[in-house]
């Protein structure tokens, strides 16, 4: 579900590029290295293993609502600069 809830949210950014449908708890995106980067220094941990820029953001058991919020909340204070 949250998983589901994240691809929801991302939709709306044209800086997101969807990879691959979502599968369970996982989405694949495409995203510029600046927003990667501004990511992982406000502590998202995901991988970026696809090419240039490609991301697996998983969803965990445990992962709220709020937690997608807050992601979403924080990928657009940097596609705002």
């Amino acid at each position: 579900k949250m998983a589901e809830y994240l691809e929801l949210k991302l939709k709306p950014f044209p800086q997101v590029k969807f990879l691959f449908p979502r599968e369970a708890n996982a989405v694949f995106v495409e995203l510029p290295r600046p927003i990667i980067d501004g990511l992982h220094a406000k502590g998202w941990k995901f991988y970026t293993f696809i090419g240039q820029g490609g991301c697996r953001l998983m969803c965990a058991w445990d992962t709220k609502p709020e937690d997608v919020d807050q992601f979403v909340a924080d990928l657009q204070s940097l596609t705002a600069k």
